[in-house]
């Protein structure tokens, strides 16, 4: 990170923004993390153009940790058909595993009974 990267009234916008938050301090609820508490108390106050770099950072940092759980979990569904099935699959069929691994929830909704598997993978020519 070069010195360039960040504009010099960012520091002061981060110094002015923690004592406006340390005037809402005891209204801060214990079920949200902090900073999930100092965006909502940004939004929710109207001080977004007051504070824009911080609002910026905190949407930013709220949304890096979902996406690196969702990553973490891909892999370590992705290792877990891996080490069950070996190689004996190829890249396409550990692909399509892995995706129905992952989104079982919405797997477990689909009614299977109304698909007939064999008939639409039948070679044969109907009528003959």
């Amino acid at each position: 990170m070069s010195s360039f990267d960040l504009d010099n009234s960012f520091v002061d916008e981060l110094c002015h923004s923690a004592k406006f938050a340390d005037i809402f301090h005891d209204d801060e609820p214990g079920n949200i993390s902090t900073e999930l508490f100092l965006y909502k108390l940004i939004i929710d106050k109207g001080v977004q153009d007051t504070f824009p770099n911080v609002a910026i950072v905190l949407r930013v940092y709220l949304i890096l940790m979902v996406t690196n759980c969702s990553a973490e979990c891909s892999f370590s569904k992705l290792k877990l058909i891996e080490n069950c099935l070996r190689t004996s699959m190829t890249q396409r069929r550990l692909v399509n595993a892995a995706s129905m691994s992952i989104e079982s929830n919405i797997l477990r909704e689909i009614d299977f009974t109304a698909i007939d598997f064999a008939v639409a993978k039948s070679r044969k020519v109907s009528g003959l």
